[in-house]
């Protein structure tokens, strides 16, 4: 409903730094910081504070609004109020997560033009325009008048106990509306057939709104409450509904590829009724077109009939004939931009059917639908609107808070009465509420009957001068050069009596002659930007149908005749003259039938002048002391429209050029109009597809290289079809499906879960295998974790199916961790109650799309529950729903090579004006070196993009993989395989087991100073967090902030990864770990190849044949220089085994000393002294994850404390102050435990407790600083 903030004002006697981001709760909301702090500093102990946080729904205003299909950011949008919210949402959850759509109005779909607003204000627009409220709860987005308890409001009044406290204030904002005209929209009505040029209500027609009956006056031009008692009072106000017009939404059901090279594509709707033909129902005169209202084609509108003689409609088929057009740099529609089934469109230009203008036998139609808006609007002023403002009785507040404090909330209706200005009680909402975060039971409530508005007034004044200057441009598009054969005519007959100095009209067959020169002497100027800079630049002359008055615009004036009789060279600015002309408006010209002339008037004796319409012409010097310039000539009203022709300036034809200003079509909506710095176009540019590729190598070759490898791309993520999941009830026994185009993928008979891996490309089945993870007792089988290591190794160019056709698991809850984040990887959430015994289940995800990204069928673990089933479309190889991290960097790719070629048209724009003259001035050869740096940028931009649809999950932090452990106060710190990149959006991740408090900053070096914080308190498991650089950064730094607490902490982390972008990936390995890896490889290789050349020489006399196969080898230790195979025995130096993550295990005869290496497992070679598995050449075998079954054989041993010999078992202390310990002989069994503490002032005594039993009985001592202070002895007898 409007601003939503928390502001906390306090006092500090230290500076203390609070960053933007920092947030707070109160009252169970979120408030964020998102503006620095206000301090102010009255002495060095006392700092005054001013924050202003935002709610959830303020931070809106923190995240950009843009086009769902090209992502722009100025874009015009018509859809429905529900369509401009999910839009909204989507625009949210691009860069967060969570925003979903809530409760919307019902209404007609309206235009909204958005222009780099972000969310908060495109949020603000929407509500505007289909004027209601909004609410933002958690991350739920409602679209409605925000109302609470309606139907049972708080009662409130002025006086003791009663409420209110003195001071209660009314204001009344807008009186009662009496009658409402409402005016319709104009498409899609023929005047000639309908009688009337605008929609019109249903006339003499009743209608019931909220329990009020309305009543519409016999024209169908306005409507009234019905048999209401005004009392002589009439305010009668008018409401603008031209958004409302006849039309009908269709849905596409199926698309026709014609000729691809010439971008002909069909569509059909097969619901369209028979009744509705529209190739009977074009309005003469008009071409009908297609507006798409969803698809890749949403916002487009496109011409029908791409033949001669063709409607573009073909009945019987349902079907429409597209026309190509150029738009955005592309020719639409085509490969990418084209219908798709289930798009919805209008048609446009054409008379619909009365059943869709008005039935009122059944209330429908464009006429009801239009009444009934005008209903809601009349009832919601029917009233006088009013606030009355007033702060809550603390004392009666706080002895009935429990009542009525929930019931205190934005949009709550509160019962109000007055004794004297409202003594019949009135229900009305809060609209406005101050709460005192130290004084809650006193907030401050502002009452209003009416819809709230927009709290952002600059806001909308920019909106309303941005909407008058769209209705100028649209209204000077439609009339400023409308041009037709009857207003030539007729300006021509202005033109004769205008200037009597020139002979008669001559119509000849054919004009052969050297030049032509259209134009007059006086009419020689032109509008420039000023005296100073005297370049020529549009102007403004339209016609305004609506008031029927001429508007022109303000401006200086340049005439390049008056006072220069001289050919010479050149011409300095004082040989011309210059007036500075005022802006007009005309009065309005109600007669039709009359033409006008359109002077200026300038001043002989200053440089002012003034825009004069006449009926007759005026010569140029007839009044005394003033020039009359004709600027143009204004024809008779036809069709609603005055054509405007223009005067000055002038044409020159000769054999191989002409010299003009402007160049237009016949209806002024495409033109070419040339002035001095710049040329302006205003058209639908076509190249005919013979010479489109030709014209684009010639205008840059590098930009064609592009877009046929963007083509590639799209090329081979184009796979499309239909995924269908059925899931069953609670002990339903009909068995889950997955169908791909119809056709199931699953067995009749398999327990457990069943995979189906389907390559996204061409949707191929590639691999399918049942697992029995219904049979692995408590999740830990192997059938888990084989369908989890599977599930590890796919890639995301595959999709992932899984179904279960009974139940997934024996037990209630997946209890396998390793089969659990598999799932979760390929997208599957974490609740684990859906692997419910006897309920089927089904899943499709892609790996590495993230959690809860997938898309599950299940039902409730409940005996009634239903059948649950999802049918979804698979477009470029993606299920709809899911995140496609490709198509957003096609997109991000396809809008740079958009900006390159751009950029290339401006720079060959440039290039051709310069040359135009045959030389090159200094300030165009400056102009074209900044556009041709420009395009040297936006080239390297679109190869970067386009590049980096090859890369994705490039880990930065160099050796990352192994864990760390942090032991008390200390760091550890990571080298970064390259510096960050400022202001640029990374993701860090990492797996931790956290035991105390655990900071990760950026930094250059262990605990280094500057930082830049990416997580202050670390949690257990995995954890993602996004962060961008505010520098280039050379390391991370994570810390265990744990000094001075006891017992010490430990803590670890491992898996590290720090990648680009917001979308975290799967752990890997930097590219330099794996390269350093293989180095480390090859360098452990030549050291055993020199080391073998050394043991030749001392182990020479190793020439013993062990049997026959190894007699064939050489009887030298050669073998250590080189690998030589016979039969089934490897001679070698060393064997290394391992995976692409590196080296894992090895034999080595590396060294002769006895504490050499010679067999080791779960390290790289460099590590092997420290492997947990190794055996050395004295036969020693270090085993630190031994799990040993049998009989163990040895003279001794320890376990841990333990030690075990021939003559005894016990455990030692090793802590004189503190610990137990017991021993274990043939003489008897002895415990005694050893502790400190303090007696009096004596500090830290040391104190023994013995237990010793032996053959004569058990003996009980206390011991301290080794005194026996008592013992007794028990005889066991």
């Amino acid at each position: 409903m409007g601003e939503h903030t928390l502001n906390l004002y306090f006092a500090l006697p230290t500076y203390t730094e609070i960053p933007t981001g920092a947030w707070c709760e109160f009252q169970g909301e979120r408030y964020t910081l998102n503006q620095p702090a206000k301090v102010v500093k009255h002495n060095s102990r006392h700092f005054e504070y001013t924050l202003t946080m935002d709610s959830e729904g303020a931070n809106l205003k923190n995240y950009k609004f843009r086009n769902p299909n090209d992502k722009t950011l100025k874009f015009p949008f018509t859809a429905s109020p529900r369509y401009h919210i999910q839009i909204l949402v989507d625009c949210l959850n691009m860069t967060d997560s969570g925003w979903q759509v809530g409760t919307t109005i019902e209404a007609n779909e309206k235009l909204i033009s958005y222009n780099h607003n972000n969310c908060l204000e495109a949020l603000d627009m929407i509500a505007k325009a289909f004027e209601t409220e909004y609410e933002v709860i958690g991350k739920t987005i409602h679209l409605r008048k925000v109302e609470y308890f309606k139907d049972n409001p708080l009662p409130l009044q002025y006086g003791k106990g009663k409420g209110f406290k003195t001071g209660v204030s009314r204001t009344t904002e807008q009186s009662r509306i009496t009658r409402l005209y409402v005016q319709g929209g104009e498409r899609n009505i023929d005047r000639s057939k309908y009688g009337n040029k605008e929609l019109l209500l249903p006339k003499s027609q009743e209608y019931v709104y909220e329990g009020v009956t309305f009543v519409s006056d016999d024209k169908g031009l306005s409507i009234a409450i019905k048999n209401t008692q005004n009392n002589g009072f009439i305010n009668e106000q008018s409401l603008d509904l031209s958004h409302i017009y006849p039309s009908r939404k269709g849905t596409v059901s199926a698309v026709f590829e014609v000729d691809k090279a010439k971008h002909f594509y069909d569509f059909a709707d097969t619901s369209i009724p028979e009744a509705l033909n529209f190739a009977e129902l074009q309005i003469k005169g008009e071409k009908m077109v297609i507006y798409f209202e969803s698809g890749m084609l949403s916002g487009r509108e496109f011409e029908i009939s791409r033949y001669e003689h063709s409607s573009g409609y073909n009945h019987s088929a349902r079907r429409f004939e597209i026309v190509p057009k150029e738009e955005d740099g592309a020719t639409m529609p085509n490969d990418i931009f084209k219908p798709a089934v289930g798009d919805q469109y209008s048609v446009y230009n054409m008379h619909l059917p009365s059943a869709y203008i008005c039935d009122n036998a059944t209330k429908s139609g464009a006429s009801w639908e239009m009444m009934k808006e005008a209903c809601k609007y009349l009832y919601e002023n029917r009233a006088d609107l009013f606030t009355f403002t007033g702060d809550l009785d603390g004392i009666w507040a706080k002895k009935n808070w429990a009542n009525v404090g929930g019931r205190l909330k934005m949009g709550a209706y509160i019962h109000f009465s007055d004794n004297e200005f409202q003594r019949t009680p009135v229900a009305i909402r809060i609209v406005g509420l101050k709460e005192y975060v130290n004084n809650p039971y006193s907030p401050q409530i502002e009452l209003s009957n009416k819809v709230q508005g927009q709290s952002f007034s600059s806001e909308i004044r920019k909106l309303q001068n941005q909407e008058v200057y769209f209705g100028e441009m649209n209204k000077k598009a439609i009339s400023e050069t409308k041009r037709s054969w009857r207003n030539a005519l007729e300006t021509i007959k202005q033109v004769e009596e205008a200037f009597p100095e020139y002979t008669k009209s001559i119509i000849p067959a054919t004009v052969q002659t050297m030049m032509a020169l259209v134009g007059n002497k006086a009419g020689q100027f032109a509008f420039v930007a000023n005296k100073t800079n005297p370049i020529t630049v549009p102007h403004t002359l339209y016609f305004d149908r609506n008031n029927k008055q001429i508007n022109v615009g303000s401006g200086w004036i340049k005439h390049y005749t008056l006072g220069t009789t001289d050919i010479k060279p050149s011409h300095s600015a004082a040989d011309y003259k210059y007036w500075y002309v005022s802006s007009f408006v005309s009065g309005r010209l109600d007669d039709k039938s009359k033409t006008y002339y359109l002077y200026i008037k300038a001043n002989k004796a200053i440089e002012t002048a003034e825009f004069v319409l006449s009926e007759t012409k005026i010569d140029m010097e007839q009044e005394a002391g003033f020039y009359h310039f004709l600027y143009a000539t204004v024809n008779s009203e036809y069709d609603g429209e005055r054509g405007i022709a223009q005067f000055n300036g002038f044409t020159e034809i000769t054999g191989g050029q002409m010299v003009t200003n402007k160049i237009s079509s016949g209806n002024g909506e495409q033109f070419i109009q040339l002035l001095d710095k710049e040329i302006i176009i205003k058209a639908n540019l076509r190249i005919t597809d013979e010479n489109k590729l030709e014209f684009k190598q010639l205008v840059n070759p590098d930009l064609q290289s592009l877009e046929s490898r963007l083509k590639q791309y799209s090329n081979e993520n184009n796979a499309k079809g239909e995924i269908y999941l059925r899931g069953t009830g609670l002990n339903r026994h009909a068995a889950p499906i997955i169908q791909i185009n119809g056709q199931n993928i699953v067995p009749d008979n398999y327990r457990g879960l069943y995979l189906a891996v389907i390559r996204r490309s061409d949707l191929q089945v590639i691999f399918q295998q049942s697992y029995d993870t219904y049979g692995a007792i408590y999740g830990d089988g192997d059938y888990n974790n084989s369908l989890a290591n599977k599930l590890n190794e796919l890639n995301n160019d595959v999709l992932v199916t899984l179904v279960s056709r009974d139940s997934a698991f024996a037990e209630p809850n997946l209890k396998n961790l390793n089969l659990e984040n598999a799932l979760i990887r390929c997208g599957a959430n974490d609740d684990n109650s859906k692997y419910v015994s006897r309920m089927p289940y089904a899943f499709l995800g892609i790996p590495n799309i993230g959690k809860g990204n997938g898309i599950e069928v299940y039902t409730a673990a409940d005996s009634t529950a239903p059948y649950a089933e999802i049918a979804t479309k698979i477009i470029n190889g993606t299920p709809q729903g899911m995140n496609s991290v490709f198509n957003g960097m096609l997109q991000t790719a396809k809008t740079a090579t958009e900006a390159y070629a751009r950029a290339q048209a401006e720079l060959t724009k440039a290039q051709a004006i310069a040359n135009a003259d045959g030389k090159i001035t200094v300030a165009e050869q400056r102009q074209i070196q900044q556009l041709q740096q420009k395009l040297q940028e936006a080239k390297n931009f679109a190869q970067q993009k386009v590049n980096e649809l090859n890369i994705g999950g490039r880990n930065l932090v160099l050796n990352s993989k192994d864990k760390r452990t942090m032991n008390g106060y200390i760091g550890t710190f990571y080298l970064l395989a390259e510096p960050t990149k400022a202001n640029v959006q990374y993701i860090f991740s990492c797996l931790a087991n956290i035991k105390g408090v655990t900071h990760i900053y950026f930094s250059d070096e262990l605990g280094g100073i500057p930082r830049q914080y990416i997580k202050v308190d670390l949690q257990n498991g995995k954890t993602t967090n996004l962060i961008v650089p505010n520098k280039e950064w050379r390391g991370i730094t994570i810390y265990h902030e744990v000094a001075g607490i006891i017992p010490v902490p430990t803590s670890s982390i491992e898996l590290v990864k720090l990648e680009r972008g917001n979308k975290a990936t799967d752990w890997s390995p930097a590219p330099e770990d794996v390269e350093n890896q293989i180095a480390n490889i090859n360098s452990d290789l030549e050291v055993i190849r020199r080391n073998a050349k050394r043991i030749e020489d001392l182990e020479n006399q190793n020439k013993a044949k062990t049997d026959e196969r190894i007699g064939k080898l050489d009887q030298k230790t050669a073998f250590l220089d080189d690998t030589q195979i016979a039969g089934n025995v490897v001679a070698t130096g060393t064997m290394i085994v391992g995976n692409t993550t590196g080296t894992q295990a090895g034999i080595t005869g590396v060294g002769n000393a006895t504490n050499e290496v010679r067999l080791w497992s779960g390290s790289e070679f460099a590590g092997r002294y420290a492997a947990p598995f190794r055996v050395l050449q004295d036969g020693t075998v270090y085993a630190t994850k031994a799990n040993i079954s049998g009989e163990v054989n040895a003279t001794s041993g320890k376990i841990g404390n333990i030690s075990v010999n021939s003559d005894s078992i016990g455990s030692f202390l090793t802590d004189i102050h503190n610990g137990s310990s017991f021993n274990l002989t043939h003489d008897g069994l002895k415990f005694f435990s050893v502790y400190s503490e303090k007696i009096g002032n004596r500090v830290y005594t040391q104190t023994i407790k013995e237990l010793e039993i032996s053959a004569s009985g058990i003996t009980i001592k206390l011991i301290r600083d080794g005194n026996i202070i008592r013992q007794k002895t028990y005889d066991l007898t």
